[in-house]
Parts: structure tokens; sequence; C-alpha cells
């Protein structure tokens, strides 16, 4: 993959994690009690502890994300959080694109505006020459 097309994906890919996740974050603790409603909903245990736990780790991911300091393990945390999600209340228009790009994340990580942007020992460097440690 071309330099300038990878950089360019990385970019769509924080933006879309980033700005679609931050709404949906900030309700867990903004709107808690309808969270927690809507997670019983759903059938997910312990909703009154899992909402505020959600939205720890969606704001750790999104500024992980957005700071490309570790941006592949957020991404990886996120994704987690988007299964759960999409297997819970079903796919959206707002869980499909954020767990696609987190995936994008993972496999070629945030890019060039990155403070650190280690490779996962388990999914290594996708479409690149670096060589992943062993």
């Amino acid at each position: 993959m071309q330099d300038r097309t990878r950089a360019r994906l990385q970019g769509l890919a924080r933006a879309v994690a980033v700005g679609i996740t931050f709404i949906p974050a900030l309700g867990k603790f903004a709107a808690y009690s309808q969270q927690v409603a809507e997670f019983q909903m759903w059938g997910i245990p312990n909703p009154e502890l899992l909402v505020p736990i959600t939205g720890v780790v969606q704001f750790i991911a999104m500024f992980t994300i957005a700071l490309g300091f570790g941006g592949r393990y957020g991404a990886a945390a996120l994704s987690v959080v988007m299964v759960v999600a999409m297997s819970a209340a079903g796919p959206s228009r707002l869980n499909i694109p954020v767990f696609l790009s987190c995936l994008t994340i993972v496999a070629l990580g945030t890019g060039p505006y990155s403070l650190w942007d280690p490779p996962l020992p388990i999914v290594g460097e996708v479409g690149s020459d670096r060589e992943t440690p062993t």
C-alpha cells in the first residue's frame, strides 16, 4: 500500500472512531439512568456497573486513538466494546463504522502523526515493510 494512501486511511479511521464514539461515551455519564435502562433492556448483566466501565473504556480508547499513543491497543479495546454492542443491541449506523475503523487502526496503526504506535504482538504490521519483533 502506498504511504500516502495508508496515511489517509489511518487518518480517516482515527477521525471516524473518535468522532462517532464521543457522544455515546459522554452519554454513559450524562444520561446514566437511561443508559442503565438500555443495558437492562438488551440483557447486559450488572448494568449499573458496566455502563460507567464501558464509558471509561470508550474515553481511554478515544484518547489513545486521537493522540496516537498506543492507539492500536485502544482500538482493540474499543472493538471489543463494539462487538458486545452489536451482539446485544444489534448492528447500527454508529457501531459498524466504529468497529471497522478500529479494525483498520489495529491493522495499520494510527499513522504518521502519532506519539507512539507499536504493532500489536498478535497482529504485527499489516501492509508495511517494518518487521514485527518476535
